[in-house]
Formats: C-alpha cells, sequence, structure tokens
C-alpha cells in the first residue's frame, strides 16, 4: 500500500514537472509576481526592516542558486526568492528615497507660503500642492517639504508662483478603522507631510519662472488648470466635470451624486484614464496619421507611412499621459501601447501578455507602493484576464470573421463588447468588494450601453477636441462630446436607480485579496491544464469570504464618532454628518442606512439610551458604556463589560473587560471591537500600520 501511494506521488510530481517544462516559455511572465510578493512582504512588517536586508536577501539567494545550476527546481525555486528579496529592497530603496519630514501635531490658522507645485478642481474651490514651504513659528527641519492645502477663495495664482495664505495644517490621517485604506501612507510616498485648508484669498508674493527640468512640469500643470477652466466655463455641471476628467484626469468638478451613479452602475472604470482611453487616443491618432500620410501619393510610395504614424501616434499618447496626471492605470496603458507601436516601428510581433508584464515590472521598479493601490490591482486585474481569455479564444474568433459577412462582423463586434465588459467585470469585482466594498450588479448592461458610446463618440471628439484647443476653437468638437457624455450619464442614472443594482460587501480579509491575486494569475500565465489548479485558489478565496469579521463597535481616533451594530443587525452612528470616516464605517460594515441614535433625556427603561453624560447599548448580553463626562466613570466602572471613553479614565476600573480612554484612542488611532461569546476583542490602527515612517 505504502509503495503504491509513494509511486502515485512520484507519478503525480513528475506529471507536474512536464507540466511546468511544457510551460518554459511564460516563466518570465512570473519576474513580476515575485517582485510583487517581495513588496507586498516589505509592506506587511510591524516595524521598519533594516536596510541591508533587501540586499543581502538578493546576494544570498544568487549565491546559492549558482550552487544549484544544474539542479532546475532549486535554481528556479532561489530565482524566484531573489526576485523577491530584490521587491523588497527595491520597496525599502524608494521609502527612503521618499522620506520627508511629516507635520507631527496640528496646526490652527498659522502662515503659510510656498511655491505653487500644482492646482486641481475642487468642489468648493481649488485644491493646491505647495512645495518650499515656510510654516510660521516652525524650524525649517520640521516643516514638510510639501503640503496639500484646499482653497475655497482660490485667487488668481499660477504653478510656479510663490503664494501666502493663512491656513490650519494636519499631519496626514490615519486610517479610519483598522485595515481600511492608508491616506498617511499615500501621502508619504506623494511626498505630502500635512494637509489641510485655507479660506482666506490666497496672496501671490512672486511671479517665478524656473528652469529646466522643473518648468516643464508647471508648465503641464498650468495647461492642464487653463484647459479645465476653459471646458467648465461660466456655468460648470456634471456633463463637463466628466469632460475635464476625460481630458485632463482631474475628477474633481464631477459632483458627489454623479460619482455615487457612475460606482453603482459599473461605469466608474470609464472616469479612470486606463487602457480604453489611451488605446482609443493612440489607435485614432495613428489612423489620422497614417489616412493623412496615405492620400499624399509621393510620401505613401516613398517612406514607410505605418511607422510614422506609430511614432506620431507614440508622441501623442506621451503627451496623453502627461495631460491627465499620469496615474497608475494610464502608466500601464501607456507602456503596453509603447511597446506595441515600437513593435510596430521595428517590424516586430508584440506578445500581448509578455507586454503586460514589462508594463507590471517597469511600474515596480519605479513606484513599488504602487502594489498596494486599487488602480494598479484592478488595472492589471482586467487586462490580463481579458489577454488570457482572448488568447485562448483567438483561433475560434479567427475562423468566425474570416467566413466574411457584414452581419457576422456586427454580430462580433457586439459579442465582443458584452464579452469584454464580462471578463473584465468578473476580473475586477473581487477587488472592488475589497477595496470599495461594493459590487456593481448590473454592470454589464450599463457597460454594454456606455462603452461604444465612449469608443466610437466620445473619445473621437476628444482626441479632436486636443488639436483644436491650441486654436482656441476647442467649443466646436467639445458640444458634440458633451452630447455623448450626457447619454453616458443618463445610462449611469438609469442603472444605478434599479433595485439593488449595487450590493454591498462587508469589510474582507486580507487573506481574500492574496488568494484572489495568486490564483488569478495562475490561471491566467499558464496555457495548459496547469492552469486548472488556479480554480482551487479561487474558490478558497471565495470560502475565506464569507467567513467576514463584522465588528460590534467603531469609534474613531478622537473618541467623538462611534458606531453600533445592535442585535438586529442594523447599524446606528453618532454622527448624522456626512464625513469621510462615517463612509468609511459604512461600507465596512455593508450598509447604506442608519438606524436613529437614541436622543438624551429618552425613556431610561430602554435597551439602549444616552443621557447628558454619555450613552449605554447592551449587546449580545454585554453592556457597553460610552462615556463623555468623567462623572460618569464610576459608575460605568461598575456596571460595563466595555467602557469607551472620549476623556481619559482616572479611577480604578476592574469590572469592564476592555477600557478604552482618550489616551487609547490617542496611541492607537481609531479601534474595532468584536464580541465573540463570552471574549472581547479590540482591533486597532497601529496594529496594522505598525511603527513605520509613514506612521512615526
Amino acid at each position: 500500500m505504502r509503495l503504491t501511494s509513494a509511486m502515485g506521488r512520484a507519478w503525480g510530481a513528475r506529471r507536474l514537472q512536464d507540466a511546468l517544462l511544457a510551460e518554459r516559455e511564460r516563466w518570465p511572465l512570473w519576474i513580476p509576481v515575485f517582485l510583487g510578493i517581495g513588496i507586498a512582504g516589505y509592506f506587511s512588517q510591524a516595524s521598519e526592516p533594516p536596510g541591508w536586508l533587501g540586499p543581502a536577501g538578493v546576494l544570498s539567494a544568487l549565491g546559492f542558486a549558482w550552487a544549484f545550476r544544474n539542479e532546475p527546481r532549486g535554481f528556479l525555486t532561489l530565482i524566484g526568492i531573489a526576485l523577491a528579496a530584490a521587491g523588497f529592497g527595491l520597496a525599502q530603496i524608494r521609502t527612503h528615497w521618499v522620506s520627508a519630514p511629516i507635520l507631527a501635531e496640528p496646526v490652527r490658522s498659522a502662515q503659510v507660503s510656498g511655491r505653487v507645485k500644482s492646482i486641481e478642481t475642487h468642489a468648493r474651490g481649488v485644491r493646491v500642492v505647495l512645495d518650499e514651504v515656510a510654516i510660521e513659528g516652525r524650524r525649517e527641519r520640521a516643516t514638510p517639504k510639501r503640503v496639500r492645502i484646499t482653497v475655497y477663495r482660490s485667487g488668481d495664482f499660477r504653478p510656479g508662483d510663490h503664494v501666502w495664505m493663512r491656513a490650519t495644517l494636519n499631519p496626514p490621517p490615519r486610517p479610519a478603522l483598522p485595515r481600511a485604506f492608508d491616506f498617511g501612507r499615500q501621502a508619504f510616498f506623494q511626498g505630502f507631510g500635512a494637509v489641510g485648508f485655507s479660506a482666506n484669498r490666497v496672496q501671490v508674493l512672486s511671479r517665478t519662472y524656473p528652469t529646466f527640468p522643473h518648468s516643464i512640469g508647471q508648465q503641464i500643470s498650468a495647461l492642464r488648470l487653463e484647459w479645465a477652466r476653459a471646458v467648465l466655463g461660466e456655468t460648470p455641471e456634471a456633463r463637463r466635470g466628466v469632460a475635464v476628467a476625460l481630458l485632463t484626469g482631474d475628477r474633481g468638478s464631477i459632483p458627489e451624486r454623479n460619482l455615487v451613479e457612475m460606482r453603482d452602475s459599473g461605469l466608474a472604470h470609464l472616469l479612470a484614464i486606463s487602457g480604453l482611453h489611451v488605446g482609443l487616443f493612440a489607435g485614432l491618432l495613428f489612423t489620422i496619421t497614417r489616412g493623412a500620410l496615405a492620400l499624399t501619393v509621393p510620401v505613401a510610395l516613398r517612406f514607410p507611412i505605418k511607422k510614422w504614424a506609430a511614432m506620431i501616434s507614440l508622441a501623442g499618447a506621451f503627451a496623453y499621459l502627461l495631460m491627465t496626471g499620469g496615474t497608475i492605470p494610464t502608466q500601464r496603458a501607456f507602456l503596453m501601447i509603447t511597446i506595441g507601436l515600437l513593435a510596430v516601428v521595428f517590424e516586430r510581433v508584440a506578445l500581448s501578455m509578455f507586454v503586460v508584464g514589462w508594463a507590471a515590472i517597469g511600474i515596480l521598479i519605479v513606484t513599488p507602493e504602487s502594489l498596494l493601490s486599487a488602480g494598479f490591482q484592478m488595472s492589471f486585474a482586467a487586462v490580463i484576464a481579458l489577454i488570457s481569455a482572448y488568447e485562448t479564444l483567438a483561433q475560434r474568433i479567427q475562423i468566425y470573421r474570416s467566413r466574411g459577412r457584414v452581419w457576422r462582423q456586427v454580430c462580433l463586434y457586439m459579442c465582443g463588447i458584452v464579452l469584454t465588459t464580462l471578463i473584465a467585470g468578473l476580473a475586477t469585482a473581487p477587488f472592488a468588494a475589497f477595496h470599495f466594498n461594493r459590487v456593481a450588479t448590473f454592470g454589464l448592461a450599463a457597460n454594454f450601453l456606455a462603452v461604444p458610446v465612449m469608443a466610437m463618440w466620445i473619445m473621437p471628439w476628444a482626441v479632436v477636441t486636443y488639436l483644436l484647443f491650441p486654436l482656441g476653437w476647442q467649443d466646436l468638437s467639445l458640444a458634440p462630446m458633451l452630447w455623448g457624455i450626457g447619454a453616458v450619464l443618463d445610462i449611469a442614472h438609469a442603472v444605478a436607480s434599479w433595485p439593488g443594482a449595487a450590493r454591498l460587501i462587508p469589510v474582507l480579509p486580507p487573506v481574500f485579496l492574496t488568494l484572489i491575486t495568486l490564483s488569478g494569475l495562475w490561471l491566467c500565465i499558464w496555457t495548459t491544464k496547469l492552469r486548472l489548479f488556479g480554480v482551487l485558489g479561487l474558490v478558497a478565496a471565495l470560502l475565506s469570504g464569507v467567513f467576514v469579521d463584522v465588528p460590534d463597535v467603531l469609534v474613531d481616533e478622537r473618541g467623538r464618532m462611534l458606531a453600533v451594530r445592535l442585535d438586529d443587525n442594523r447599524v446606528t452612528v453618532s454622527s448624522k454628518r456626512s464625513s469621510f470616516v462615517r463612509q468609511s464605517w459604512l461600507r465596512a460594515l455593508a450598509v447604506s442606512k442608519t438606524a436613529s441614535w437614541p436622543e438624551i433625556g429618552a425613556d431610561a427603561a430602554s435597551v439602549n439610551r444616552c443621557d447628558p453624560l454619555g450613552c449605554l447599548f447592551r449587546l449580545k448580553g454585554r453592556v457597553i458604556a460610552f462615556s463623555t463626562d468623567p462623572r460618569a466613570h464610576p459608575e460605568d466602572c461598575k456596571t460595563a463589560d466595555v467602557l469607551v471613553s472620549s476623556r481619559p479614565v482616572r479611577v480604578s476600573c476592574q469590572v469592564p473587560q476592555v477600557v478604552i480612554d482618550r489616551f487609547d484612542l490617542w496611541r492607537h488611532g481609531a479601534h474595532a471591537v468584536y464580541l465573540d461569546g463570552d471574549a472581547v476583542r479590540v482591533d486597532t490602527v497601529s496594529r496594522h500600520r505598525g511603527r513605520r515612517p509613514w506612521s512615526p
């Protein structure tokens, strides 16, 4: 029996080895995957690792790989470890490179001066990024090098100007709850050491004209602002806000209501400049340029007009990248199109999946932190899934297309839209559920209607608008472009209003994202039956998402706002004021509407009640006390199982299983409390952030 089992295992291992050898041409596609594993390992550390760890890991793994160079399995394993260590080291280097002072405590109404680096539109003003910052009463060493300030009364200033204002500044905020989006980490890698707002008008101290290369970025920023204002005109509206987003990448002018409708209908990706937009922009330029050159017979006969068109299209795509802000999805799309157009120039065939791989390697080397962003994950998930699917279906599609009837071509196009939308939607849905706690139920229907409008009407007019802007004639092409945008917004509004259009998902565990990512890559990278093992990982990921651990109590880092999940699964929040923290909590708890918070002076016999000193809730057989006044502490310490206080607790408090006071919130950030049977668990923001350069 043992001999049979051993033979079976040996046969299975041999078949697996043969399958891997048959896929040897796809091995390089795992380079960015192992780099990503190392980067993820760096960011998962609770404290900053020593600087030598990454380089030492690379050198050690390469040394052992050389020793095992005649043993394929050992050699490949060690190369994978070396790549992971390289990713770890790249993240270390990037962190050290961008490290800059972070504001330690809030600064109220201080005089702030600096040079305007960039300006973006905002719902109630503009959002200004300043460098060369000086803050009243602060030493230069403790002053952030760059700050972002929302200005409600903008004034007449441009990128490059030195300005002065009176502003309130705060350190970049910590996550709203444990395992939530970390804006502080994002701000650290973007170079912001503080964020804030200014209500007074900005005063220009001097207008400067910086030298190369700094002048290029500021001139581009000024041009983006000028075009955005020209498109918005005197009467900003949703259609014009979307036009600004498509032309400059600035979505600050789009009303929140329309953004929600685009998300709920599954059309939010049309607002993010990605492969669809860059591909259409470059493709239209290529077609227009090649057609124009072909009209000149001597040029068409004597010169390689196809290569010329490819280079002009590449230059146009690069300009579009700069004008739209160069987000991660835009960078990925541009890198892929660059490789494809260069393949046209050098008469080579572009291998699509390898193009994606090289694009991922380039982005991870330059900005390793982008691995953690939703834009990176969703953009690459959609592209990889689409390429893998069409690689599998390519032969069948070609046979169907070769039969040549017009109705077949139309059917193929319509089926292509449906299939592309379905594949991209399925590929990005897990990431949308993890990062945004929602999935668009009717995204297929919305995209089936809206994507052709974007591809065949809006983007062609966008290209024409770009060409007419220098002449001041942009209104000629902007009008039909706005018609198409209006149609897309109408589709988004109609689909978002359908019952159950957006399905809310509670906060998912990190293991869900890990399993989804690795199994999806396994399924898409391989081409033989070996890929089917990825299905097991996908099933495991979905099962991990079923057992979601939802907190029963949430407390913000100041103890001013509370959320409670009642015994009937309704959620009540102490503040009705819309804020980022409140919205983050509702998404994490997968609720759109809340129950009323108990009013002060209500029936004292009720299960949940409030008085001037605090509130009392009974959840799962336990008493939860929320105190806002130290006079309530002696009684709460005798009766409560969990005590949460916005003030320091200075009395002996032995009865409660958990006590969370002002000092705990100040040290550890927002708290989440879980009532599990007889135990009470507490999770904090600092537990997941650790002691890192972006969380001092």
